[in-house]
């Protein structure tokens, strides 16, 4: 057992040439190798990792035509080479290459016999949340085998997410990252950090997500490289801090949004067609399918995918002066949700420069279109809790002569009974205050930008009050997004721990 998990180690710490020497000419442990070595871009047999650091990472033709991965279910697969220790150390690497290349290698065939059965629950567990299915969290961890331990905290976090627990998920998420670390896990740093950032975009924090996998994507080896760049993508990440090209299918969906911005239509239609017809497995097809439906001209989307993956058109929304998702009204039209970038033509923005309250009112009366929306119902919406009209009439009669008094002549608030409807006499563009970074986001961002500020000059920065500020500063605190230091008399803040980490120990030495 102790030299198994000196081998197991030494896999998960990219040492493949201490494994080697102790397994021996073990068959088994040689296939396990094997599949470590491609996670590694190594050949079979290379001593230690090493690599050029623009190697193109291995893709799929990007005009395959093959529809999206079926859900690889491992307990119906073809029954793999083999039982024991090894033979699930080979369907771990197995899994995680399938995640990491985001379906371009072949999710890992089921393993018969009680060897390493720890590890086979959490190969099991990867390749159903991969296929877009709720993992079973680990009941325990493992307390003589740390790898299998980071694995199962990552098991954790993967069914945490999948479950909507994003407390949870950061906790276990964290905890593999320092796990992982500490024990110099290389390859199972990659997965925890990916995590992490998963997570952290997850709950709102994408721009902490950004610059996780900024320094992941300039550390991982090419066979990292789709999943940790789609992930880059989403959450917002300057593509142009990796230092190389981004792999596919991240650079077709940049390439998407430039033509989108420009107003290139053809452009837009080959290279759309180009990312719907991209292979991938369940869970990220749901993401790409999200993107493009932003971009098409026909047809409702739906609001919660869409804000799922908002963050990979907030530098365009930055630049534009839009929201991410923006509402196109027309006369005698159903409203049509859109990406930024692709909202272009005679519809005339407005609003956008209005206060949260007023964005907020006038986007949920675009989504209910010519229905409207009940006059208590939009109320509890903007402010967040139930009208009483002895109480809260006064105050939303204002809001709403506000918002008329923005309206103009292109838009009108018409009202039938307790039911108030968005009517539109010339085409408009709104804004989509919910695909928008949250508050936190921002306060994090400043505090990246300008490390030891106190609350009070992180409010006047933000040109907001101290009070909402300081709430922003107690959730980063919390979920460890930032800390704060005592500088004299001064409260100041910074970024913290794994959420800004720049794993400079992943290099090609380690």
């Amino acid at each position: 057992m102790e030299s198994e998990v000196e081998i197991i180690r030494a896999l998960h710490g990219g040492a493949l040439d201490v494994a080697r020497a102790r397994a021996g000419a073990d068959p088994a442990w040689a296939r396990a190798i094997g599949a470590f070595a491609a996670l590694y871009d190594l050949a079979p047999d290379d001593p230690a990792p090493t690599r050029a650091p623009d190697d193109p990472a291995p893709t799929r033709a990007p005009d395959d035509p093959a529809p999206d991965d079926p859900a690889p279910d491992p307990a119906s697969a073809a029954p793999g080479e083999g039982a024991g220790t090894a033979a699930a150390q080979r369907a771990f690497a197995e899994a995680l290459l399938h995640l990491a290349s985001l379906g371009e290698a072949r999710a890992p065939g089921r393993l018969a016999g009680e060897g390493g059965a720890g590890w086979l629950a959490v190969s099991a567990g990867l390749a159903r949340w991969v296929a877009g299915a709720v993992p079973v969290a680990p009941p325990a961890l493992a307390r003589d085998d740390p790898a299998l331990r980071v694995a199962q905290m990552v098991s954790r976090a993967l069914s945490a997410l999948a479950g909507g627990d994003l407390d949870a998920a950061t906790q276990h998420a964290r905890q593999a990252t320092r796990a992982a670390y500490a024990e110099g896990l290389r390859g199972l740093e990659y997965l925890a950090y990916w995590m992490l950032a998963r997570v952290r975009r997850a709950s709102g924090n994408p721009y902490a997500a950004a610059r996780i996998l900024g320094a992941l994507a300039r550390a991982a080896p090419p066979a990292w490289r789709p999943l940790v760049d789609w992930e880059l993508a989403l959450a917002g990440g300057d593509g142009r801090a990796v230092e190389r090209e981004l792999s596919e299918p991240a650079a077709t969906w940049l390439r998407l949004c430039r033509a989108a911005e420009a107003g290139d239509e053809g452009a837009l239609r080959a290279e759309r067609d180009r990312l719907r017809a991209r292979r991938l497995p369940p869970r990220f097809a749901l993401e790409r399918d999200a993107l493009c439906a932003g971009l098409s001209t026909g047809g409702a989307v739906d609001l919660a995918a869409q804000r799922a993956v908002a963050g990979a058109l907030h530098e365009s929304a930055e630049r534009l002066g839009r929201t991410p998702a923006v509402w196109s009204v027309e006369p005698e039209a159903p409203p049509r949700l859109l990406w930024c970038v692709a909202a272009r033509g005679v519809a005339e923005p407005r609003l956008f420069d209005e206060g949260d309250r007023v964005r907020t009112l006038v986007a949920a009366l675009a989504r209910a279109g010519a229905a409207g929306v009940d006059r208590a119902a939009l109320f509890e919406e903007v402010y967040g809790f139930a009208f009483e009209p002895a109480v809260h009439d006064g105050v939303f009669r204002v809001l709403l002569h506000r918002v008329r008094g923005a309206f103009g002549d292109r838009l009108e608030l018409a009202r039938e009974a307790d039911r108030l409807a968005l009517v539109a006499h010339a085409p408009t563009l709104l804004p989509e205050p919910r695909s928008e970074p949250p508050f936190g986001d921002r306060i994090l961002r400043l505090i990246a930008t300008a490390p030891g500020a106190s609350a009070k000059e992180l409010a006047e920065r933000a040109g907001t009050t101290v009070r909402g500020v300081q709430r922003a500063l107690r959730l980063l605190l919390d979920t460890g997004a930032c800390r704060a230091e005592r500088a004299g008399r001064r409260v100041v803040y910074a970024v913290e721990d794994t959420t800004f980490s720049e794993p400079t120990h992943f290099g090609a030495g380690s």
